[in-house]
């Protein structure tokens, strides 16, 4: 089950590789995953699909992890306002320099939810800073806010996919998965382009208006997830419950 194979990651190095003998093993190591990966019974693709196989068995819409506290719960938990707007700025897990949170207190219409940052810090005005180990859960977090603001990354598209919110993107260039993942955001989904200078720098908050007026967008009935499930239930033969159950 796969979005992209990692033999398919590695030939968009080989153009990098300064000698001819590292490029060698990095075509060994290439052809060794390539050949693992044909020996599977089946192949489930995910969509943004990075790679068509020409013999996979099932192509499903984004996999993520399902939701599992009501939305107005999580905005209770943080202290949301009725009728405010807020915003989720994530980095996917990864730490990040938010050199920009003294902007945000110009926005006080719109209350800002950041998770992943080194300490917990108490609710302050508009901006809500969580540690990794907040106790909420990112897909929770996601489904309660009104746009999300974030690095294009698989799991963060496919749960923002979930949520049918807008999603203002930033690009990641030097990953070969990260076009398609992008594409996949204009067609599909609701959202914006944002550089990355402009996002490290805080001028992201000039397109705000523009994403939070995206209106949300769900395309799926049933998610990927529950359509994989669903195969391998066939494959082993169980009887299978209605779609949309438990």
């Amino acid at each position: 089950m796969e979005n992209f194979t990692w033999d398919w990651i590695y030939e968009g190095y080989l153009p990098l590789v300064e000698t001819p003998a590292l490029a060698d093993r990095l075509r060994r190591h290439i052809a060794g995953l390539r050949d693992w990966f044909q020996q599977t019974d089946y192949h489930i693709q995910t969509e943004p699909v990075c790679a068509a196989a020409e013999r996979a068995h099932l192509t499903v819409p984004p996999v993520s992890r399902g939701v599992r506290t009501p939305r107005a719960e999580i905005r209770q938990r943080l202290d949301i306002p009725a009728g405010v707007p807020a915003v989720l700025v994530t980095m996917g897990g990864t730490a990040w320099a938010y050199d920009f949170l003294t902007r945000l207190a110009v926005q006080p219409e719109v209350c800002f939810v950041i998770p992943g940052v080194e300490e917990a810090l108490p609710a302050a005005g508009n901006v809500r800073l969580l540690p990794r180990q907040s106790g909420f859960y990112h897909p929770d977090l996601v489904n309660a806010v009104d746009a999300v603001v974030g690095k294009v990354g698989y799991s963060t598209v496919a749960e923002v996919y979930q949520a049918g919110v807008p999603m203002g993107y930033i690009a990641r260039a030097q990953f070969r998965e990260s076009p398609v993942l992008v594409q996949y955001i204009d067609r599909r989904m609701a959202g914006l382009p944002i550089d990355e200078a402009a996002f490290r720098a805080g001028r992201w908050l000039d397109r705000l208006p523009a994403l939070l007026a995206l209106p949300r967008r769900r395309e799926a009935a049933v998610g990927g997830a529950e359509q994989i499930a669903r195969f391998v239930l066939s494959v082993l033969g169980v009887s299978q419950p209605e779609a949309g159950g438990q």
